[in-house]
């Protein structure tokens, strides 16, 4: 399915329905749950774990992007 070549993101947000919508409309695939989304072509895999960003406070840098806030972990 997925080569071992690929890029794993793992993104949060508090509405993951509309999350979800809007992967499953750039037609990345779900074939393992609500939780993994496969964009095959460019050998991405972005799971959506949660609504919040687990970890360390410490960690997280938060930027603004089009006036949205979005958290980062550092890893």
């Amino acid at each position: 399915m997925v080569s071992s070549g690929t890029v794993d993101i793992d993104l949060v947000a508090g509405d993951r329905g509309t999350v979800k919508a809007v992967l499953a409309e750039l037609g990345l695939d779900k074939p393992f749950g609500d939780r993994h989304w496969y964009f095959e072509e460019e050998g991405i895999v972005l799971e959506v774990p949660d609504e919040v960003l687990a970890g360390s406070p410490e960690r997280v840098l938060e930027v603004e992007v089009n006036g949205l806030p979005v958290a980062f972990r550092c890893t």
